[in-house]
């Protein structure tokens, strides 16, 4: 028999969290009405390996130096392709995390392209759009290697959606008839255009809490793009604009995930969650009523990537609100203790603001996780 898809992630990032990347596949093919299968690297490796030789991986792979993990990698490769090959997919949907597990991903491909599938191999994610010394692409290399058939450059929301309908000849899709690469533009409207992801085929029960929380941790994401232009930032290169989606649409998705697998805790992975704070005050609003209306969601928690603002943008009822609404921790881009080397650095914000964001945060009990940077180039 033969099936529609199979979506598969190449992830090796970390140890504690559902890749959103699968979830963001099995939404586009649930949208679309396929019937689908799932499958992590990631997941194959923390089932294989214990967490000594997991992170001892992750660091050669960073050096691009996992030529003694070879063995071990053909084992849960060759494991992977097997179980795509039982499933007879028509298309493999494959997303590469970033340019780091690229090596991961040619190995896969090789594999892949060494069986009797017919699937066509469609590939996504921000390691396919990294681009080599010689100019091209991942995506462009893999192509001209024979080892892909398609791949999307930019946001995929709609030429998923529209690839999986039928449609081959899209802007952001490139295969061996383009004559030049195309990307997708950036949206504008999340709400409507966005996938809904879907964790219901997603695997998650080999990833290890490394928060002490009761459940697993699953990943929102609710805008694109960053309402600040720190200076050593790269973000404004995949999305120029910031867009966001409301927030009880948001709010909506939190609801759904919970019906669909009990998610209880929640990291927005967003640049920060806080770019619009209209959207932001709407999604924690939301969140109130919906733990008040579900008292499975009483223990609902959330933590994400957060400005510091001063006190007229940020007043005390906002820091309240979002303790109501479940906010447990936020990550700060601190980076230095000179508002000279801040403000150089376009953050916009000064240590007296900083003093008020901490008081009010330990007042509402919501943790801080600082970044910080050491020898930023104008610093004394």
């Amino acid at each position: 028999m033969i099936h529609d898809v199979y979506c598969v992630s190449i992830d090796l990032i970390n140890a504690d969290k559902p890749p959103a990347s699968l979830a963001f596949l099995a939404g586009a093919c649930e949208a679309t009405g396929k019937n689908y299968r799932t499958i992590s690297m990631n997941v194959e490796l923390l089932n294989h390996l214990d967490t000594a030789q997991y992170n001892q991986l992750y660091a050669y792979l960073k050096l691009q130096k996992i030529q003694s993990f070879q063995e071990i990698l053909t084992t849960v490769l060759d494991r992977m392709v097997q179980q795509i090959v039982d499933f007879r997919p028509q298309s493999i949907l494959i997303s590469v995390f970033s340019y780091i597990q690229a090596p991961l991903a040619t190995l896969f491909f090789q594999r892949l392209k060494q069986t009797d599938l017919a699937a066509d191999i469609v590939i996504g994610g921000p390691g396919v759009g990294y681009t080599n010394p010689d100019g091209r692409t991942n995506g462009k290399q893999w192509l001209h290697e024979g080892l892909i058939d398609y791949y999307c450059l930019g946001e995929g929301d709609q030429v998923l959606t529209q690839y999986l309908n039928g449609a081959r000849n899209l802007l952001g899709l490139n295969g061996r008839k383009s004559l030049s690469e195309t990307w997708v533009p950036q949206l504008d409207d999340l709400d409507q255009l966005s996938v809904i992801p879907s964790y219901r085929n997603v695997p998650t029960a080999a990833y290890r809490n490394l928060e002490n929380k009761s459940s697993t941790i699953f990943s929102l994401s609710t805008s694109r793009g960053c309402v600040r232009r720190c200076t050593y930032c790269d973000v404004a290169k995949s999305w120029p604009k910031f867009r966001f989606r409301s927030g009880r649409h948001v709010a909506a998705e939190v609801l759904k995930h919970h019906r669909d697998v009990g998610a209880v805790h929640f990291t927005i992975v967003d640049s920060l969650i806080n770019g619009s704070l209209q959207s932001f005050r709407e999604f924690n609003e939301e969140m109130i009523t919906l733990r008040a209306e579900h008292v499975t969601l009483a223990d609902f928690s959330y933590n994400g990537m957060f400005i510091v603002r001063d006190a007229r943008s940020h007043p005390e009822s906002f820091f309240k609100l979002m303790h109501k609404g479940g906010c447990e921790s936020l990550a700060i881009g601190v980076e230095t203790g000179s508002d000279r080397l801040r403000l150089e650095m376009a953050k916009k914000f000064t240590l007296a603001d900083l003093d008020y964001h901490l008081e009010m945060c330990q007042k509402y009990r919501i943790r801080n996780v600082f970044f910080m940077f050491v020898g930023y180039p104008t610093e004394t």
